[in-house]
């Protein structure tokens, strides 16, 4: 199997079907707009925006769209990690976890990530985020030596209601138990401390890796 391949081709149907179904919420609204950009040949951003969602509205339509903006953008990467990296320069908020391996500087390594968020327009309808990768690190021929996969979804609300949070937070479980009923449990753990903030002593976002 060809993990970096198969990473590449579900990461890509994904954002495509994140696209229609948010056109979907408002089908005579704004559409997302296509931007391509390779800052080389070994960067290339594909991003989906959705914005002026309230312009051209016709008169049967809802007065006001669904959503504010949006954005799924899909990276693909292969370069070099900075030969002089400090040990924790991946770090992330919280303490690193044992179970993760950290490229070495002076690693190359590919990388394939979609990220996406969307921002409803009504306060009482949370800030949605996810960000889903695959990676791999490589050898100076290229060929893969260690490789995981990694990410995590997370709710902002402006207004709290807890059946919003509820029903994410089985969403997520349902999908990850999948693969195993123990699963979940210590992912949940793993990303509720890594988005932990030490200033307000609490977690940040109602999240889930």
């Amino acid at each position: 199997m060809d993990l970096r391949a198969e990473s590449c081709t579900f990461l890509d149907a994904l954002q495509k079907t994140i696209v229609e179904r948010l056109e979907g919420l408002d089908p005579n609204g704004a559409v997302f707009e296509k931007h391509s950009i390779s800052a080389s040949e070994n960067i290339v951003n594909t991003s989906y925006v959705l914005q002026r969602t309230d312009s051209g509205r016709l008169p049967d339509d809802p007065k006001s769209a669904p959503l504010e903006k949006a954005i799924l953008t899909m990276t693909r990467v292969k370069n070099r990690m900075p030969p002089n990296m400090p040990a924790d320069f991946l770090k992330g908020q919280g303490a690193r976890n044992p179970d993760v391996a950290t490229p070495v500087g002076g690693a190359y390594f590919f990388a394939v990530n979609l990220t996406v968020f969307v921002h409803p327009r009504s306060p009482h309808a949370p800030t949605g985020h996810g960000t889903w990768r695959y990676i791999e690190i490589l050898d100076s021929n290229e060929n893969p030596i260690d490789w995981w996969f990694g990410g995590a979804s997370n709710l902002t609300p402006t207004m709290l209601y807890e059946e919003d949070c509820e029903h994410f937070h089985k969403a997520l479980e349902a999908g990850i138990s999948k693969y195993g009923e123990d699963t979940h449990k210590p992912l949940k753990k793993w990303c509720d401390d890594y988005f932990y903030n030490p200033y307000r002593k609490a977690s940040q976002l109602h999240s889930t890796c």
